[in-house]
């Protein structure tokens, strides 16, 4: 449950990030969203765009997110629905975070450690795939993966592409690989012996 101040419901809240960035929320107390409205330099009134939003501690509320956000880290006890920024390059899921989610196709780089073990299609523009904790659902890889990383429970069949430059293997991963002559760096580690 949010833990805060915010006691009046169903009205635009301004709280203050730094001493010149304010944003304003508003919290629906029919359907318990809360929602940035703006994110500006209260000195000036100038709009900025909200580009990295960290989602973390005990916040657990359903929040609609603005689809400037670019840089997103879910963390601490936070288990919503939530619906991903179309212009989302960045995301990061940790901690409790375990609810199915669409990656936008703008997405560069996707880490997930944690309890997250849902089914997900990656996009093509992934580059960067991080997997760690809980995971352990198939995957199809993009052509546009460079940087792959496996650990914790992950221990599914994967075809290897092509282009691959980096891979480490680490955790539970004992399955089948064909290294791709692509391959710059290959990391071995603890129980895989394939």
């Amino acid at each position: 449950m949010l833990k805060s101040n915010i006691e009046i419901q169903n009205t635009i809240i301004d709280i203050g990030i730094s001493e010149t960035v304010t944003m304003s929320v508003y919290l629906d107390k029919n359907t318990g969203y809360l929602s940035i409205k703006k994110y500006f330099n209260h000195d000036t009134g100038q709009l900025l765009p909200l580009l990295t939003l960290k989602i973390s501690k005990e916040f657990n509320q359903p929040i609609i997110l603005p689809d400037s956000i670019h840089n997103l880290v879910i963390s601490g006890e936070f288990n919503q629905p939530i619906i991903l920024p179309v212009e989302l390059i960045f995301l990061k899921i940790c901690e409790e975070f375990n609810q199915p989610i669409i990656l936008p196709d703008s997405l560069q780089i996707f880490i997930t450690i944690g309890k997250f073990n849902q089914p997900i299609i990656l996009p093509d523009f992934v580059f960067c795939l991080n997997i760690n904790g809980k995971f352990n659902q198939p995957l199809i890889l993009t052509d546009r993966l460079r940087y792959f990383t496996i650990n914790g429970e992950f221990n599914q069949p994967l075809i290897l592409i092509d282009m691959l430059q980096y891979i480490s293997i680490n955790g539970k991963y004992d399955q089948l690989i064909i290294i791709p002559n692509s391959i710059h760096v290959l990391k071995l580690h603890d129980e895989y012996n394939k």
